[in-house]
């Protein structure tokens, strides 16, 4: 580091490279985040006499299956509430009519007193209003989608199939003994500890959506799979996903049922959840990982607007690798202990 203006300038030059580069960068760091969590798996392979290509094929090939099972079974009703939904919009606009009544009353009552004292002589502009081809677009991002899977599932085979070569190809190009050490404390740790992270957030997640579909299908909500499928996705993004989830359980509730309890019942049921799940992970993934909500908050704003919607599913795990580098590297434990 010669500079601090030189540092502030690489800084800037990188995020504006892996802004510009997310169609690269994101199947690359998805592949190394899916590597750290399915290393062990196949080091353990390798212990029962399975070579490492073969395990990386065998690994992956389950993992497609058991995705495009899931991905199958859950097409059908997702298609169906996408049919439905001007029909659903439709009911819950004639079950807020009152609320709407009122709030239209309150606003032409604002704009009437906004009238008063003065006139209007400017001349009637009449408005064209172009529909964008919807089709082109989910076609557009339907391709682009499964060329980012097919690139990271790529990248993730070779990666699992050439095991630790990687690493010993850095440790032998440095040069210093100090460095090597810093370099291989950096990678067991990071290993160790996403493995473990990663896993626990798996395991965490899909405990959420297993017991949330059994409360979901005990009140009788509608393919109560498809949205316990959703919670367990969009839970990995903090405060965002949760809320997202939460709007989205109540709208169904809304639409499907008439009863105020009946509408509710989902609802609770899933803030009691979540409200379990906050007090169940720390305790399983120990304190060592417990980031920073400020900095979590930063975090998801920071690749949220880097990267889309994908910066957002990886910034706690990227957050998280950040925090474990800054606590092996000499001069950084201040900002790991500030992201803890």
């Amino acid at each position: 580091m010669r500079s601090v203006s030189v540092t502030g300038l690489f800084l800037l030059a990188l995020v504006w490279f892996l802004h510009q580069a997310q169609d690269f960068a994101v199947p690359l760091t998805l592949a190394l985040l899916l590597h750290f969590l399915l290393m062990p798996v196949v080091r353990w392979l390798k212990r029962h006499h399975v070579v490492e290509p073969v395990a990386a094929a065998i690994i992956l090939l389950a993992i497609t299956g058991l995705v495009t099972m899931t991905m199958y079974e859950l097409a059908a009703p997702a298609a169906q509430w996408l049919e439905k939904a001007p029909r659903a919009f439709r009911v819950l606009e004639g079950k807020l009519l009152p609320v709407k009544e009122s709030v239209s009353q309150l606003s032409e009552a604002t704009d009437a007193m906004n009238r008063v004292g003065q006139t209007d002589s400017s001349p009637a502009v009449r408005k064209v209003e172009v529909v964008p081809d919807r089709r082109a677009a989910i076609v557009s991002l339907l391709g682009k989608t499964m060329a980012g899977i097919g690139t990271t599932l790529l990248l993730l085979y070779f990666l699992l199939a050439s095991g630790d070569l990687f690493a010993r190809k850095l440790l032998t190009v440095l040069s210093r003994r100090e460095d090597r050490g810093c370099a291989a404390d950096i990678l067991e740790g990071l290993e160790r500890q996403m493995s473990r992270y990663l896993f626990q957030t798996v395991v965490i997640q899909s405990g959420l959506g297993g017991a949330l579909w059994l409360s979901l299908w005990v009140l009788g909500m509608p393919n109560p799979g498809l949205w316990a499928a959703a919670a367990a996705i969009l839970q990995i993004v903090p405060y965002i996903g949760g809320l997202a989830v939460l709007v989205l359980i109540a709208v169904v509730a809304a639409v499907t049922f008439d009863n105020t309890w009946s509408i509710a019942g989902p609802v609770i049921a899933y803030l009691v959840l979540t409200t379990l799940k906050g007090f169940v992970a720390p305790v399983l993934m120990g304190q060592r990982l417990v980031l920073n909500p400020v900095a979590v908050l930063v975090s998801l704003v920071f690749f949220g607007w880097m990267w889309g919607l994908a910066g957002t599913l990886l910034a706690v795990p990227l957050l998280a690798c950040f925090k474990i580098i800054c606590d092996h590297i000499e001069g950084l434990e201040r900002t790991g202990e500030f992201l803890a």
